[in-house]
């Protein structure tokens, strides 16, 4: 099976719209790469021209057959040197 083909388990509220265009996308940048959704770490899909608008995260979870996305109305951008990495 490919991945755009797993199931999308939504977290939080989404515009129904935007389901086609995430499945668009992992077709075209993971099917070839990827063969079980456990194994992505994450993935940004963005639904528009502007890199600060909504966006989609989508992730995998060990012991998930399932791909895990969330909705973001607008992207929040945050510098590597502000995140709290096991700090």
């Amino acid at each position: 099976m490919k991945l755009s083909e797993s199931e999308l388990i939504w977290h939080g509220d989404y515009p129904q719209a935007c389901v086609e265009r995430v499945r668009a996308d992992i077709a075209i940048c993971l099917d070839e790469d990827l063969d079980d959704p456990e194994d992505l770490g994450f993935h940004t899909v963005f639904l528009g021209d502007d890199l600060d608008g909504a966006i989609v995260m989508v992730w995998g979870e060990q012991g998930s057959k399932a791909l895990h996305c969330e909705y973001h109305e607008k992207a929040e951008w945050v510098p590597i040197s502000e995140l709290d990495v096991g700090n």
